[in-house]
């Protein structure tokens, strides 16, 4: 056999199995780049040891890291060797960090201070609606339904769909985008493309010096901030479930660690 083509081959295999299963772009890419990362060690992964497997998993300092190599791993195995029993993935236990969030009035400074139309629609939409970066970036006009309030999410994280509810805040600054496009009445490409997760990352860090917050921000951070601002209000962890799109509500749940304090403030306030 020969050893390039072996390579090569099983990939392929690999990532047309990945594609029926649905996986996301960015899945299928960070797998294949585990399988050609041990493919250093022999191209003949069919060769390799467990022990070996497991040394070159355990190279990876984080367990969110160790993760990924062991699904992408096994998933491989799945696929190109049944036969080969992969025992020794030893599953790393989750660090468990609490999410530093910004506050509402920290969140909305950074947007106000924001000038540039594109950028500033971007970055409010990603906390008006909790939305993941690549979701925001592959909205299109037609997805978003003025009249039902709702924002449909094509193939979001699992390759499923969802609604989110639309934010009224969001409508005047996506209007003022639109305008700065020159997008007219009927277009349908996507609203926000050509523009990069560095760039949104950029703007957020620049903004958020120059306002003096400490915290570290980034863009994922703002659907954090979007998630436990809603549970500071109130809102039920079923429902920001739907919203967030987690399948599993112990996702969801972790923001509860986050706003403890202030949900028991609204309960007194109820009370």
């Amino acid at each position: 056999m020969n050893n390039e083509n072996y390579l090569t081959d099983s990939i392929k295999k690999y990532v047309k199995h990945m594609r029926q299963e649905r996986l996301s772009k960015r899945t299928i890419e960070m797998y294949v780049w585990v399988v050609n990362q041990l493919a250093k060690v022999d191209t003949r992964l069919y060769r390799l040891s467990n022990e070996t497997i497991q040394s070159f998993i355990l190279e990876s300092e984080s367990g969110s890291a160790q993760n990924i190599s062991i699904n992408a791993l096994k998933k491989f195995f799945y696929v190109n060797h049944p036969e080969k029993r992969i025992k020794v993935f030893i599953r790393p236990r989750k660090e468990r960090k609490l999410i530093e969030v910004m506050t509402q009035k920290e969140v909305m400074s950074i947007i106000n201070s924001i000038e540039h139309p594109k950028q500033k629609a971007i970055i409010s939409g990603l906390y008006f609606h909790g939305f993941r970066l690549n979701e925001l970036l592959n909205l299109k006009y037609s997805h978003i339904d003025r009249e039902k309030n709702l924002i449909l999410i094509r193939e979001g994280k699992g390759a499923k769909d969802r609604y989110v509810p639309l934010n009224k805040y969001w409508i005047e600054y996506l209007k003022a985008f639109a305008k700065f496009a020159g997008h007219k009445k009927g277009y349908d490409g996507f609203i926000f493309r050509p523009y990069s997760e560095s760039s949104v990352r950029a703007v957020l860090k620049t903004k958020a010096q120059k306002l003096g917050i400490k915290k570290k921000v980034y863009p994922h951070l703002l659907r954090d901030c979007y998630a436990t601002h809603l549970l500071q209000q109130g809102i039920d962890t079923r429902f920001i479930q739907e919203i967030l799109g987690h399948e599993n509500i112990r996702t969801t749940q972790k923001y509860l660690h986050v706003s403890a304090v202030n949900i028991s403030e609204i309960a007194l306030k109820i009370a």
